[in-house]
């Protein structure tokens, strides 16, 4: 069957163009925009409250993470340390992250001298300029009502405040990450390679704070460049080539550096478990985190890259099981999940706007402007406002394919991993904070013009206000406190714009703002609740309200860590086995003063003050003194960087006499994977050395903690 033949081309008088254009392509009717003095009145506020709860009190928070503290500290003493990241002022295994990250926190450290608060400054100072440019992205696009909504839920994003009171580096990945997104942005709009180039090369910089965790962002990135650039599809795939090889070559530039390094010359690449900086990116920072299975599969596999993928833990304490609805679990839903849904509801509403639109436009270009009319229509008032129409169709498909990209991405990784500590889910904040802005300004003015698509908005509001309730259900005290204020405020609107009353839009706007009041009342009110309670100094920061110890809210934290007189070394995970976790913050007791001046005074000539298995004992002796501590397996104890026999000739060489060792027996197990890597070199101290009275070093007798001096047993 023959197509039917087209019509022949119609004649349109430029001047009456606007009356037949689509409606989607006609300025929309939307309420008076914001001036531009109450938009800058508002974000200052904004940015006031972001700062108010990054700020206040930041020196209650001590060293955070001891053991990325002692680290910094170990990088200020010399450029050698600082370039392999050593966790120890020796030098002789390096930390489990890349470097970019804490050679921020060194140059902090480096201006305002070794203290916590210049550890924890660059994270604090990176969440509040991520709530600014935040706006900024969002706004461009969306308009400056959608962008200060964005920036006011990643304000009180509850996880995202308590990490960036902590000296983990995922406040400083995200800033990085979200500069990549503005930059990625830009370049799908307009087809230029140096933009692209650029975004790729923030990206590789990410990747140097937190190795593929960085990654996440970029199928969005590519996937917007893809399909809006202004380009034939052949120049695409070339750009898009060009910038993965600019990524993969910053990405990798400090890690192949570190290989090529001989071992000798440098630290053992912690958590590696092959000394390989390399594989620690694809493995315990990567590939290691979502599955053990895939490792038969790996291509890395043929040209003999060592992959360890056991060389980690089998799960994580407090996420929940693997799951589609695992990020809605209150317990782990109280940290970045208060707005998820109306993202997700709002980002599908967005996004069928936009196709709408863009299909009308479609429509618009090839039935009605025949390219010649075009021409001799010149650049008129018409033309140019059906330019701009499409510029504005395409901008907004890029945002939307970025961000929705981001949060799929991430919402897969959080949803199904098998391994990740709570902290990291503020990575989600930004896409969750920008498509909830995006969402519900497109559906309020969608609500405006009475489009059907505008009737999600009340319903919208109501689902995520009861949602939000049952979110704080893991506390009845605070659920008690905020349900009231929540379902008055979300449902209450949501009622009134339902009926939608014969009222000036001045008044449905005052309801709608309330309503999105009602949705940060809780996320905000938990944020200054964790701020007040010290969630910040944890080892693996938790929000939450409430102060509490292991794996409650407040994350790793309390009077129980490690030789602290508060229990067994660091608790026990489920499977049994004793875990040396260090807990930090301004209550955390130091170990006993005795300790340090009995290791001070017998160190005699060798070079390290004493050995522990882990770095949790090491980072702690390293902070209270300044002697080289070392850590014989590692971060947790999971490196195998020494066997018993080379331990006895670094005891021969002068290199190391003291060992402090846990009470009791068993690895480290997590799930009932023992990863302990160091149990031969504790039963060979244990058996070699001779056992300090506890007299000599402590105030009381403890069976936490042991001291060993291996000086006749290794002479």
């Amino acid at each position: 069957m023959l197509d039917a033949p087209e019509a022949p081309p119609v004649a349109v008088d430029a001047a009456a163009l606007p009356a037949l254009l689509p409606e989607a392509l006609r300025p929309p009717h939307t309420p008076r925009r914001l001036g531009h003095a109450t938009e800058a009145a508002v974000l200052l506020v904004i940015v006031g409250v972001s700062a108010g709860l990054e700020l206040i009190g930041l020196q209650a928070e001590a060293y955070g993470n001891t053991y990325y503290a002692a680290a910094v500290k170990s990088m200020l003493a010399s450029w050698h340390n600082f370039i392999f990241v050593s966790s120890d002022l020796g030098g002789f295994v390096s930390v489990d992250k890349p470097p970019l990250g804490l050679w921020v926190q060194v140059l902090s450290a480096r201006i305002l001298g070794f203290n916590g608060v210049a550890l924890l400054l660059p994270q604090a100072l990176a969440g509040i300029a991520s709530v600014g440019v935040l706006y900024l992205v969002v706004r461009r696009v969306f308009g400056g009502a959608a962008g200060l909504i964005a920036a006011a839920a990643l304000a009180g994003m509850r996880i995202s405040v308590v990490t960036a009171r902590n000296n983990t580096m995922d406040t400083t990945l995200v800033l990085t990450l979200l500069t990549g997104a503005w930059l990625a942005s830009l370049a799908a709009e307009s087809g230029r390679l140096k933009l692209l180039l650029l975004c790729a090369v923030l990206v590789g910089l990410a990747f140097n704070i937190k190795m593929l965790q960085a990654y996440v962002v970029v199928p969005g990135f590519a996937l917007a460049y893809f399909a809006f650039a202004p380009l034939s599809w052949g120049r695409k795939l070339v750009h898009l080539t060009a910038a993965a090889l600019v990524l993969v070559v910053v990405s990798l530039s400090w890690s192949v550096g570190v290989d090529l390094t001989p071992a000798s010359a440098r630290p053992y690449v912690g958590s590696s478990g092959s000394n390989s900086a390399i594989a620690l990116a694809l493995t315990y920072n990567g590939l290691g985190r979502v599955t053990q299975a895939i490792a038969p599969w790996l291509a890395m596999h043929h040209i003999s890259l060592p992959l360890d993928l056991d060389n980690m833990p089998g799960m994580a304490p407090g996420i929940g099981d693997p799951g589609l609805w695992r990020l809605f679990n209150p317990a782990l839903a109280g940290q970045s999940s208060w707005l998820l849904a109306p993202a997700i509801v709002g980002a599908i509403c967005a996004v069928a706007a936009v196709w709408l639109a863009r299909r009308k436009r479609v429509d618009a270009v090839r039935r009605i402007i025949e390219p010649a009319e075009v021409a001799d229509a010149g650049s008129g008032p018409p033309v140019v406002a059906l330019r701009q129409r499409a510029v504005a169709v395409r901008r907004r498909g890029v945002a939307l394919a970025v961000w929705g990209g981001w949060l799929l991405a991430c919402g897969a990784y959080f949803s199904f991993a098998r391994f990740y500590h709570t902290y990291y889910l503020t990575m989600l904040g930004p896409a969750v904070a920008a498509l909830f802005g995006i969402g519900v300004i497109v559906l309020w003015r969608a609500y405006v013009r009475g489009d059907v698509l505008g009737w999600a908005l009340p319903l919208l509001l109501w689902g995520s206000g009861v949602l939000q309730v049952y979110f704080t259900s893991v506390s009845s005290q605070w659920q008690a406190r905020l349900e009231p204020w929540v379902l008055a405020t979300t449902i209450g609107a949501s009622l009134i714009l339902l009926a939608r009353p014969a009222a000036r839009p001045r008044m449905l706007g005052a309801v709608f703002s309330i309503a999105l009041v009602g949705l940060l009342i809780a996320p905000t009110v938990w944020s200054i609740t964790s701020v007040q309670n010290g969630a910040g100094a944890a080892w693996l920061p938790t929000a939450g309200p409430g102060g509490a110890a292991g794996f409650g809210p407040g994350g790793f934290r309390g009077n129980g860590g490690p030789g602290f007189g508060g229990g067994p070394p660091g608790g026990t995970f489920a499977g049994g086995g004793s875990v040396a976790m260090t807990f930090a913050g301004q209550n955390w007791d130091p170990l006993d003063p005795r300790l340090v001046n009995y290791l001070e005074s017998n160190q005699g000539a060798t070079t390290y003050l004493a050995a522990t298995p882990t770095s949790s004992y090491a980072s702690v002796l390293t902070l209270l003194s300044d002697q080289p501590v070392m850590a014989l397996g590692g971060y947790q104890g999971w490196d195998r960087i020494v066997d018993p026999t080379q331990l006895a000739n670094l005891g021969r060489q002068g290199t190391i006499r003291f060992f402090l060792l846990p009470g009791g027996s068993g690895g480290c197990r997590f799930g009932g994977n023992t990863l302990d890597a160091t149990a031969d070199l504790t039963a060979w101290v244990q058996a070699s050395c001779t056992a300090v009275p506890d007299s000599a070093w402590q105030g009381q007798s403890s069976a936490g903690l042991q001291l060993y001096d291996c000086a006749a047993g290794i002479a």
